[in-house]
């Protein structure tokens, strides 16, 4: 039987991307690829590259990476290690009510941040976690240029050297009861996880980095002060 892969369908589903497409043939494995007019240039790039071929099998991809209200461009190219079968291009958006943080969990197999089809990838139960961040509390980002500064001998002041890095932060407040001791214990869980995060949020913002929090409490409930620092990150898989 000859190799082909068919999408069946693209949906938004609450703050995600399904793409359900199915295999049929005989093949190796299929690879992901997705596109963005203001990511990676526009250029499409593998997000999942390793999941496994079997003649008949549908398959559900819970893209999770997406920011708000931008469309998405998709297509699925399977191979038996001899020829390729390529999709047609489908497309969608999503739209988010609220900002998520998630853990990326990034491997040789997918770069999505929270998916958990077990026929592409089983993660733990805090990868496909995600914490909302609802806008009740003005969110703050700050930008500048990484800076160093240095004293130049018989100097009065010091003098400085701006790079073309950007330094990106962003400080969230999330207000929780003090009876809902879960998402205190989720976001911790996220931190000491030691990998990337991702955040996103309804304005179309998607950023990747690290998160450190101070708490601030009151009888009823209890303030983080989330500051997110935007790191660099390639979606891409090898």
């Amino acid at each position: 039987m000859s190799l082909s892969v068919a999408i069946d369908s693209l949906v938004a589903v609450n703050n995600y991307l399904l793409l359900t497409f199915t295999e049929t043939g005989t093949g190796d494995h299929c690879e992901i690829w997705r596109s963005q007019a203001e990511e990676n240039n526009g250029l499409p790039q593998v997000i999942a590259n390793t999941v496994s071929f079997a003649n008949g099998r549908q398959i559900n991809f819970y893209d999770y990476a997406v920011a708000s209200s931008r469309s998405y461009i998709y297509f699925i190219v399977a191979t038996d290690l001899t020829t390729t079968y390529t999709t047609p291009t489908i497309s969608a958006s999503v739209t988010l009510a609220s900002g998520t943080i998630h853990v990326v969990n990034k491997n040789n197999s997918s770069s999505n941040t929270a998916y958990s089809d077990a026929t592409i990838g089983t993660n733990s139960a805090i990868d496909v976690a995600a914490v909302t961040v609802l806008d009740l509390i003005p969110h703050s980002r700050s930008y500048g240029l990484a800076t160093a500064q240095y004293m130049l001998a018989g100097g009065d002041v010091p003098a400085f050297n701006a790079s073309a890095i950007e330094d990106i932060g962003i400080n969230i407040i999330i207000r929780i009861p003090s009876s809902d001791a879960q998402k205190q214990t989720q976001i911790r869980d996220m931190i000491t996880a030691r990998r990337y995060l991702c955040y996103r949020d309804m304005r179309g913002n998607k950023f990747f980095g690290r998160m450190a929090y101070d708490e601030q409490y009151s009888s009823t409930y209890t303030d983080l002060n989330l500051r997110f620092q935007v790191l660099d990150f390639n979606e891409a898989v090898i």
